[in-house]
């Protein structure tokens, strides 16, 4: 066990638990609203009934979003790195296509580009 957990262990000794009684629909809801700013739901009670901020610390489909966006890039990059390092498919894929594809590229960077500053517009109205 380290220093840490040791600490963390102790301090949890001194704590008493607070029960509260919620439907189960309640209960889903803050479960689901402790998940979404990526708190413990004991984390999140605790923040909630104290009136301390709650900082994002998660946005899971923002994430996502960037992840896949990223992806994207990650494939359509090479895919061109293996055309032009073969002649004899960038012959018969021709410019016209590689063209093409530079623009999808070019595309999904604005995607991306876009994504980023939804994603700290979030966090900015959040934090």
């Amino acid at each position: 066990m380290s220093v840490l957990e040791k600490v963390r262990s102790d301090r949890r000794r001194d704590l008493s638990p607070i029960k509260v009684y919620c439907t189960s629909a309640q209960r889903q809801v803050i479960e689901q609203n402790a998940i979404k700013v990526g708190m413990s739901l004991s984390t999140y009670l605790q923040r909630v009934g104290t009136n301390c901020s709650i900082n994002v610390q998660s946005h899971n489909e923002d994430v996502e979003k960037l992840l896949k966006i990223n992806a994207d890039l990650g494939r359509l990059g090479g895919l061109i790195k293996l055309w032009l390092t073969n002649d004899r498919k960038t012959k018969i894929v021709g410019q016209e296509e590689l063209h093409r594809l530079l623009g999808q590229i070019s595309t999904t960077q604005s995607e991306l580009i876009d994504a980023l500053i939804e994603f700290k517009r979030s966090l900015d109205s959040n934090g």
